[in-house]
């Protein structure tokens, strides 16, 4: 593909796919491959570039929109999770030791 804004959209457009597509594992290369290409745009883009722009900006803001709501949820399931654990610890710690006599 030779118009590099054409090819920003659609790196965007994968990486936006990826994160919904809960496939993160392969969000990796895409990043690589958007900053690489990022590097080499000039720092004003062409007029004839906005549309590419538009919807680069817009498919990067909706995978980062969902980025942050899985790292919510991931946050929220393990503050619940540190809080049975502690809640557990506290019991069992209070509970007598259970006892076995010599018969079994």
């Amino acid at each position: 593909m030779s118009d590099p804004y054409a090819l920003l959209e659609q790196y965007a457009r994968q990486q936006q796919e990826l994160v919904a597509d809960n496939r993160l594992d392969e969000l990796g290369a895409v990043v690589v491959q958007l900053e690489r290409l990022l590097a080499t745009l000039p720092e004003r883009a062409p007029e004839d570039s906005r549309s590419s722009l538009a919807v680069a900006q817009q498919a990067l803001t909706s995978g980062i929109a969902l980025l942050e709501a899985r790292l919510a949820s991931v946050r929220e399931e393990l503050a619940r999770a540190g809080f049975e654990r502690r809640t557990r610890a506290r019991y069992s710690s209070s509970l007598p030791a259970p006892t076995v006599d010599a018969q079994g």
